[in-house]
């Protein structure tokens, strides 16, 4: 794929492309930027709950128990087409947050209302907003000592059906995983990266930062290619024990993550 082309397949996934800064706007933010946060903030406020609906369907037919406030549905959000023609199709919502729990965005992941599975176009997962250094963020994470921090939103969940309690921070692709800002509550960071070049390139990266500024940071690797793939193929107990196996080599698992409500 040469260079243009990529960044059109970026674009497509982002939701917009970068534009200059209109006067007024702070730098770093331009009026592109305030409106796609606005708008991804606006889009997943008018999300409904997930239970019963096609949303759950989707999550629990890849076999994942973890859900979320953080995460919604809608029953026809739209898209443009390659054409530039409008779309609707229903979708799974997840907030994007920062540290200050504000909401930067929002990721849909669209679905087939026939299958439950993904929508039969391209790109069907996509990102309105801000994901730069955030991330859909869950449990008690804005108090935890203890992150579990990851690429894609399943993969994520995955881990989080695992340990129902741990506090989950999804970064949606390899790069945002290498800029990821924790929260300064963070003392360990259990970076879940999926099993590929790029994947190991970013929990990498993120590892040496957070060692660098003091934080202790281990790498979370899956037996296949993502940790949603494992629980499928192994199940809730084994994936449990296998995770327990390597955490409980660097930390007591009891100290980790106490049984509350996750969020």
């Amino acid at each position: 794929m040469d260079f243009p082309a990529l960044l059109d397949v970026a674009a497509t996934y982002l939701g917009d492309r970068p534009s200059v800064a209109s006067p007024g706007v702070e730098p770093g933010k331009t009026a592109s930027n305030r409106d796609r946060r606005t708008a991804g903030r606006k889009l997943f406020r008018y999300g409904q709950p997930t239970r019963g609906t096609l949303a759950e369907q989707y999550l629990r037919g890849r076999d994942i128990g973890r859900f979320s406030s953080s995460l919604a549905f809608h029953p026809r959000a739209y898209l443009r087409a390659d054409d530039g023609s409008r779309m609707e199709f229903p979708a799974l919502l997840a907030a994007i947050k920062d540290n200050r729990g504000e909401i930067t965005g929002c990721a849909r992941t669209f679905l087939d209302s026939r299958t439950a599975g993904l929508a039969n176009i391209n790109s069907p997962k996509r990102v309105l907003g801000d994901l730069h250094g955030n991330g859909i963020r869950m449990g008690l994470w804005c108090e935890a000592a203890d992150q579990i921090v990851g690429e894609g939103l399943e993969n994520v969940l995955s881990i989080g059906t695992v340990f129902p309690t741990a506090a989950l921070t999804s970064c949606l692709t390899a790069n945002h995983l290498a800029g990821f800002q924790w929260p300064s509550t963070a003392v360990r960071l259990w970076v879940a990266h999926d099993n590929d070049d790029a994947g190991i390139r970013a929990a990498t990266s993120l590892q040496s930062r957070a060692v660098t500024a003091g934080l202790d940071a281990f790498l979370l690797c899956p037996l296949r290619d993502d940790f949603n793939t494992d629980l499928q193929k192994d199940g809730v107990t084994m994936l449990r024990h296998r995770l327990e196996g390597v955490i409980s080599q660097q930390c007591p698992l009891h100290d980790l993550w106490p049984m509350h409500h996750a969020a």
